[in-house]
């Protein structure tokens, strides 16, 4: 998967990629039933969806990469894939770091790279 921006509720730290605030009014539309389903939306224009996913959390969202997973919003396939700070505790498909390594890789990426990430069970990412 490609990375599409990146985000934070921190300031930017200094990446090559679009950066976005996360403030409190911005949420993750996970509602597949939504028209903005697997979107940012600021919930002061438009309602989130069902059960939205908050962007102003700390310390999982100071520093994040936002993950191209369902670029088409195809309803029940997922949404809200990102390499984010742990919280220490399992994740719901992301993929969690410590902060100082989410730092340096996100300082180190560059669109121009078009780097990707592979996430998958060990058996298929490796054939």
């Amino acid at each position: 998967y490609h990375f599409t921006y990146m985000f934070g509720v921190a300031p930017n730290p200094g990446v090559h990629y679009p950066w976005r605030h996360a403030g409190p009014h911005d949420y993750w539309d996970d509602d597949s039933t939504s028209p903005r389903y697997n979107t940012w939306v600021d919930a002061r224009r438009h309602s989130p969806g069902a059960d939205p996913e908050p962007l102003h959390v700390q310390p999982s969202y100071d520093d994040v990469a936002a993950i191209a997973y369902n670029p088409a919003r195809t309803p029940y396939r997922g949404s809200a894939i990102f390499l984010h700070v742990t919280h220490h505790s399992p994740t719901s498909g992301c993929v969690a770091l410590p902060r100082a390594d989410v730092l340096r890789l996100l300082r180190w990426l560059r669109p121009s790279d078009h780097a990707r990430i592979i996430m998958g069970r060990t058996a298929t990412v490796t054939r």
